[in-house]
């Protein structure tokens, strides 16, 4: 799909064939104004921080469901997932996410000025 959006001027030059050069014109230009809005949309989209997966996890705050000491379970939007961490830290309290070994997440203590 989105190749057939990223050749709408070329698609579009078909008006000069079909219309007289006053209605085809105005409608190319439109055209080429639509085409231009859809690209930097899809280039802004192309170029955003990615958000899932290992990589959006990074840096985000874990809720502590099962004392870390040194292994434990936190909560990370909605899921639980087995955590690690150097720091001792309990039940209720805030980790930060520092990186993942397999399904186990990597953590330390969330700081309150972060």
């Amino acid at each position: 799909m989105c190749h057939i959006l990223l050749t709408m001027p070329f698609w579009g030059l078909i008006l000069f064939y079909v219309m007289p050069l006053y209605l085809a014109l105005p409608l190319y230009l439109l055209i080429l104004v639509i085409s231009g809005i859809l690209y930097s949309v899809l280039m802004r989209g192309k170029h955003k921080k990615v958000s899932t997966g290992k990589e959006g996890m990074m840096g985000q705050m874990a809720e502590v469901i099962k004392n870390l000491n040194p292994v434990g379970q936190v909560l990370v939007h909605g899921e639980i997932w087995q955590a690690q961490s150097s720091d001792y830290i309990r039940k209720g309290e805030k980790a930060k996410i520092i990186g993942m070994e397999g399904l186990t997440l990597l953590t330390c203590k969330w700081s309150k000025n972060e």
